[in-house]
């Protein structure tokens, strides 16, 4: 008797922890469903009466040209296009500019058409007035042209016909992002970028900076994507060369992707 008790006592323990389990489960499944909601819901407040594009794509261009100040000489763009829902109530244009110098002369057109290179990638935003307002640089020279395929090849997104560059919503919050591969200053070293829109902070910012190991000879995809986040070969040391893969993921409370941890 004392034998049967005790088995009804241990299922019944058992049967608790379940329940409380299952119970904080949900309770975290619905407090990040609250807070994705929120999240939406305060870019869509933000980005009503968002201006639309009335121009043809050279009024834009010559208007980028005038302004850009992120890079140290005019140069000439070879790519341009419109992003939605990436910065809310501001019309949106991904620019791809060549990386040697060059002024507005008469082969502008040609050179827009058919250069091989956009190794400098910004981001520009207009106004209702048509205006420019401002600028981000999310794409820095990475010289990589003949292995961008490979490179790109397990990231999804809208993507140029050049440049280690694409722009989706990966982390599938309502909100349009830039995924970026390219030099970064001071060191030069190969980086994996992300960029999107902070409902926090009120502004475009970088969430998610990862150096990256890249096998000229041989080469892979150092990034993969994970459905809500990453998975990126991270170099941790230089000399000599310490290499592992590590998981990023998106956190809603930093609006940040963040490593995670075993």
């Amino acid at each position: 008797m004392e034998l049967e008790t005790e088995r009804l006592y241990i299922k019944l323990v058992l049967f608790i922890c379940l329940f409380t389990s299952c119970n904080n489960n949900k309770l975290d499944i619905n407090e990040k469903t609250i807070i994705e909601q929120k999240h939406i819901d305060s870019f869509t407040e933000l980005n009503q009466n968002k201006p639309e594009k009335i121009f043809p794509d050279e009024y834009y261009i010559n208007q980028i040209i005038e302004f850009q100040r992120i890079l140290p000489e005019k140069r000439k763009i070879n790519t341009i296009m419109e992003i939605k829902d990436i910065i809310p109530g501001v019309l949106s244009f991904l620019v791809g500019w060549n990386d040697f110098n060059a002024g507005r002369g008469d082969d502008y057109d040609i050179i827009l058409e058919s250069s091989p290179r956009g190794n400098f990638f910004g981001l520009y935003t207009f106004n209702q007035n048509q205006n420019i307002t401002n600028e981000y640089l999310v794409g820095y020279k990475n010289y990589l042209d003949s292995i961008r395929n490979i490179l790109l090849d397990e990231l999804p997104g809208t993507k140029p016909e050049y440049g280690l560059i694409s722009y989706g919503d990966f982390n599938k919050d309502g909100i349009t992002e830039i995924l970026s591969i390219y030099l970064h200053p001071p060191k030069y070293e190969y980086v994996f970028s992300v960029f999107g829109y902070s409902v926090k902070e009120k502004e475009f910012i970088q969430t998610l900076l990862v150096p990256i190991f890249i096998n000229f000879e041989y080469p892979f995809p150092p990034v993969k994507y994970t459905e809500n986040g990453f998975t990126i070969l991270e170099v941790l040391e230089y000399e000599p060369v310490e290499l592992v893969w590590n998981n990023y993921i998106w956190d809603e409370n930093t609006e940040k992707y963040i490593k995670k941890r075993d």
